[in-house]
């Protein structure tokens, strides 16, 4: 897993332990055939679906829990991704099955996921983000070690999300 998409997910990891309340999104679908829904959860100024703009370079972070209440993480489904001239460049899925962003995970790295970007503009200080990703998760048991297809689980999960756009 590339270092600033590890360090974009813990910045998202660490936004707090406070009960938040929702934002209208959808992140939803299966893994290994069973049914799932997330939920993007802002508090004041921090949410777990956020944006940066670099001169029109935009990445974004869209971290889902499972407890509309609580921002912890276990089975979380995060996705960043980066968008160039309203093109999608690259991705990066992850499904957490531990509490934290650490291995072991299911991950996109080394595995046969693709993302399809259906929907992508920014209007202010928010960007709406669509689109499904589809194929294969590999799992990664710990640092340093490749993550195997061979123990990955299948994966189809539809978002439309609104991210918010953090500035340094």
């Amino acid at each position: 897993m590339n270092g600033w998409k590890l360090a974009s997910l813990g910045a998202l990891l660490m936004v707090g332990l406070a009960p938040a309340s929702l934002l209208a999104d959808r992140l939803a679908g299966t893994l290994d055939g069973k049914e799932w829904q997330w939920y993007i959860l802002k508090e004041g100024n921090d949410a777990n679906a956020t944006f940066t703009d670099l001169g029109g370079i935009y990445s974004v972070d869209i971290l889902g829990v499972v407890d509309p209440d609580s921002w912890r993480t276990r089975d979380g489904f995060s996705i960043s991704l980066s968008v160039v001239d309203g093109e999608l460049v690259d991705f990066d899925v992850i499904h957490l099955i531990s509490t934290t962003a650490m291995p072991p995970v299911y991950t996109s790295e080394d595995a046969d996921v693709r993302l399809r970007l259906e929907s992508f503009s920014v209007e202010g200080n928010v960007a709406h983000v669509a689109g499904r990703v589809d194929g294969t998760l590999a799992l990664q048991e710990s640092l340093g070690e490749p993550p195997s297809l061979e123990e990955g689980i299948e994966v189809a999960v539809e978002f439309d999300i609104e991210a918010l756009q953090i500035e340094f």
